[in-house]
């Protein structure tokens, strides 16, 4: 359900991913061009390098004022822009998948499969009191039987070595 009611959820993040791909791919590819020999290693400062940009200069505010229009928490009239696609541009996914598809992957996976959650459709059905009080009442239940079968034990201690 968190797609449908959390902003971020809704697209944001996506967005963000796809952009900090992009520029991730642009350099693993320059890598590749410049011989480099392992052009995938980063370390944290790169990250930093490739994510800041990707959320100050290519996710918009449009792009986050659409999804949270599209969780209604915000109405259109309230935020007066453009309204537009929740999540990624449908050019940079397929920018993405051109990037993917010139870097040497034996097996690249779906751009959509990177950019999406794989979880994001699972939901949990809220409990009631009713489903949780016959929870806690089982596990007492449980926990009950359990030292009863500890407490049957007649089991024969082993002896103590000692180090003499």
């Amino acid at each position: 359900m968190s797609s449908v009611v959390q902003p971020c959820d809704a697209g944001i993040i996506r967005t963000f991913k796809a952009y900090y791909r992009k520029r991730f791919n642009n350099l693993l590819l320059d890598g590749y061009e410049n011989n480099i020999d392992i052009p995938e290693k980063i370390n944290i400062l790169d990250v930093f390098r490739l994510a800041v940009p990707a959320w100050v200069e290519d996710v918009s505010p449009a792009t986050i004022a659409n999804c949270f229009r599209h969780c209604k928490i915000r109405t259109s009239n309230i935020i007066h822009t453009q309204q537009g696609e929740v999540g990624p541009p449908i050019a940079l996914i397929q920018e993405l998948q051109h990037q993917v598809a010139h870097l040497p992957y034996g097996n690249p996976m779906d751009i959509r499969n990177i950019l999406n959650y794989s979880e994001e459709n699972n939901y949990m059905v809220a409990s009631n009191d009713e489903d949780i009080t016959n929870c806690i009442i089982e596990e007492l239940y449980l926990q009950q039987d359990e030292d009863a079968a500890n407490d049957n034990d007649d089991s024969v201690e082993p002896p103590k070595i000692s180090t003499r």
